[in-house]
């Protein structure tokens, strides 16, 4: 299954685990939604990381145990055309569960 020219938003994604997922998408093409509550430095590196691979990124500080923050998140993605800042739109994104996103990278 190619990646190229889909859309993942991956937590944690500007250290560890969730940068190394991060960099393995964008490299089959995937663009990236960077998220996680590094330092601004840290969110920064990520992003020009994963810029380096030819991808589309932007950024979200929502933090996943906050409710009302996954909801904002959301609601920023709605609004990314109307934000210069932004370089993904809603439009993009569809939402996989876990199960069947591993089928999916299995194929």
């Amino acid at each position: 299954m190619s990646l190229k020219g889909k859309t993942a938003v991956v937590t944690g994604s500007t250290s560890g685990i969730g940068y190394a997922i991060a960099l393995a998408l964008a490299k089959d093409g995937c663009n990236i939604v960077v998220n996680g509550l590094g330092t601004e430095q840290d969110n920064a590196k990520a992003i020009a990381e994963v810029k380096k691979l030819g991808t589309r990124v932007t950024f979200d500080p929502a933090n996943m145990l906050r409710h009302n923050q996954i909801a904002d998140c959301a609601e920023h993605r709605r609004d990314a055309d109307a934000d210069s800042n932004r370089e993904l739109s809603t439009a993009e994104f569809k939402f996989l569960p876990v199960a069947e996103f591993a089928e999916k990278v299995q194929e």
